[in-house]
This record gives structure tokens, sequence and C-alpha cells, in this order.
């Protein structure tokens, strides 16, 4: 029966039934449950709205995560407008993201549009918003929600990314060729890394001549380079 209309207001519409005076229990935005009474004059149907306590409102902020430009002015000590790969990786830190330099560096690549090998403020949004997207994806498939996925979950989700004509024989090579702790699990920092470079090898198997059945003729150098340059 409740919405929230503004950041310290909820507005609150009089169930049927109930008279003034009484007292409603209703959910604030974080979750916690208020009890508020029905002001006098008021009957059902009728919107009445109350203040949201000052804790509820900062229990609220915190929900909804760190703020990216926060993170990025924190770890951009020199004031230099753009961050490094370590410095990327400080800032995910913090957020409760573990990534590798070596992702970082990729990361930094897919989103450093005018190839400073840094990123700025807005790059930095851009990949903020790009890793969001591939939180709520890898989440989708983390079924325990322990942060990692096991063979099973990354087969589930590759198959459904459209390389459902493979066979277990890819997927366990996949996994191994990633699970550089031989856990048996990747991570999301893994499973990030290796979707996009297996994109990369795909629009590069693309670009290849193919005959009528989609196979393509390489030679060992072209194998090597499509393999290198999609790393």
């Amino acid at each position: 029966m409740a919405s929230y209309a503004q950041q310290q207001l909820m507005q609150i519409k009089v169930p049927q039934g109930c008279v003034a005076g009484q007292l409603l229990q209703v959910k604030a935005p974080n979750g916690q449950l208020l009890q508020v009474a029905i002001p006098q004059g008021l009957g059902p149907g009728s919107i009445f709205q109350v203040q949201v306590p000052a804790q509820v409102q900062q229990q609220q902020v915190q929900k909804q995560g760190p703020d990216p430009m926060a993170l990025f002015a924190a770890v951009d000590t020199d004031r230099s407008g753009s961050i490094s790969d370590y410095e990327l990786s400080t800032a995910l830190s913090t957020a409760g993201m573990q990534f590798s330099r070596k992702t970082c560096r990729y990361l930094i690549g897919m989103h450093d549009r005018d190839r400073s090998g840094t990123i700025d403020r807005s790059e930095f949004s851009s990949l903020w918003n790009y890793l969001q997207q591939w939180k709520a994806c890898f989440d989708r498939y983390d079924k325990d929600h322990g942060g990692s996925i096991d063979l099973n979950e990354l087969t589930t989700a590759l198959k459904e990314f459209g390389y459902n004509t493979m066979g277990p024989n890819f997927f366990a090579a996949i996994l191994r060729a990633y699970d550089e702790d031989q856990s048996g699990t990747i991570g999301m920092d893994e499973f990030i890394q290796l979707n996009c470079e297996m994109y990369n090898l795909t629009q590069s198997f693309k670009r290849m001549p193919s005959d009528s059945n989609g196979n393509v003729t390489i030679s060992y150098e072209q194998f090597l380079q499509m393999t290198y340059s999609g790393r």
C-alpha cells in the first residue's frame, strides 16, 4: 500500500476497512517495517504522506551501492583526471569486486576511447555501467550466490549466449582455461574475461571466408593471429 514518493517522504494510501487513528504497518524503501497512524479526517482510498526516518534514509542510500564517481576520485590521487589499470583494480576492490590487473587492462582497452592507456571519468562511468550489467548476468547463473559458478552453471550460461552446439568437452576446456586456482569454479572476473575473449574470437572467425556450411580454412599463422588478437 506504500510507495516511495521522494527521498524524504512516503506516500500511503488508506486501505479499505481502515479508519482515522488506526495504525498501519508499511514497508519503507529499505524494506524496514514502520508503524504509521492514519490522520484524522481520512478514510479508505485517501492518500497521505509521512516523513521517512533519517536512519531509514541512510540505510536506503547504503543499499544503493557505492557512488562510481566517488570511487574514481578516491583512486585518482594525482588528480590527473584519469586512472590506470592498477587504480581501476583498487577502485573495484573498494566496491567489493575483485578483478586482476589483467582483466582491468582488458576492461580499459574496451572503454579507452582515446587509446591513452587509461580511462577518464566518462570512460569509467561507461565501464561501471558495463560491469553492473555483467554482474546481474553473473548473479543469475550463480545459483547459490557463492561468488563463483561451476561447470554446470557455466555450460548453461554459454549455451544461452549462443554456444549451444558445442559439446561437453568444449565447456570443460573453457573452464580449465580460466580456472587459474584449479578450484573447479570461476568468479565474475574470469567470467567477464572469457566471454569478452570468446566474443572477439567469434567475430574474428566470422570475418574469415567460409563455405556454405560455415566452415573456414585458415593457415597456422592465421590461427595464431586470430587467437592472440582476441585476448
